[in-house]
């Protein structure tokens, strides 16, 4: 379910808002159009839960995914500099903002056959959301293999 009220400041959550400097430009699609608002990771707070154990500098940062549901109009943006972070006007349309705690409810495993953990998350958040549904059905799911290609 969407969270009642907006995240404090450098939640990590999906949808909603992100939290940009000021003047920062919003992402936009090959064609001008500006990109949908999918994630926001911090860092900073995974590092200090799990220290030493992560594959990034110290001292963190915040993550954010922006798409237009082509692989081709995906968007990272990384700050390091977190003081000045704000929710930001989205020019796109919102979807519901739901709180990302990191906490772990269970783990997939590292054969390529045992993903039911996602698809029922996938199936429950579908149920939940129907604007997160149109956002998921975007996405294309692939395989280990063809995952690493793509990142490299």
């Amino acid at each position: 379910m969407p969270v009642d009220e907006a995240l404090p400041v450098l939640s990590t959550k999906l949808g909603g808002v992100p939290d940009l400097p000021p003047g920062q430009a919003w992402p936009v699609a090959s064609d001008g159009a500006p990109l949908q608002f999918v994630l926001q990771l911090n860092l900073t707070d995974l590092a200090s839960r799990f220290e030493g154990l992560l594959p990034w500098p110290a001292g963190g940062g915040v993550v954010q995914l922006f798409t237009d549901g082509d692989s081709r109009g995906d968007a990272v943006l990384v700050h390091r500099d977190l003081s000045g972070l704000r929710p930001a006007e989205s020019p796109a349309p919102v979807v519901g903002e739901y709180r990302l705690d990191p906490a772990v409810t269970f783990t997939f495993p590292d054969d390529a056959t045992g993903d039911e953990p996602f698809w029922a998350l996938r199936a429950r958040l579908e149920q939940e959301s129907p604007e997160l549904k149109q956002l998921l059905d975007k996405w294309q799911y692939l395989d280990r293999a063809q995952l690493l290609y793509q990142c490299t």
